[in-house]
């Protein structure tokens, strides 16, 4: 389940999950390809917020 769902599930904001996941020793529990996965999110979501992408851009690449 992605972050995005997860929030949705929850009745929260993904800001609000993604903080409560670095706030804690989470990469104990993960494997490889989990802390890979959530350092991109990192690094996304940091350039989400200065605005210099959008979650359209995103979509229509990943496509």
């Amino acid at each position: 389940m992605i972050i995005e769902h997860t929030a949705t599930h929850l009745g929260k904001k993904s800001c609000y999950i993604y903080k409560n996941i670095h706030n804690r020793r989470i990469g104990a529990y993960l494997n490889g390809k989990q802390k890979t996965a959530l350092k991109y999110v990192s690094e996304l979501v940091t350039i989400i917020s200065a605005d210099c992408i959008n979650r359209k851009i995103l979509a229509k690449n990943g496509e």
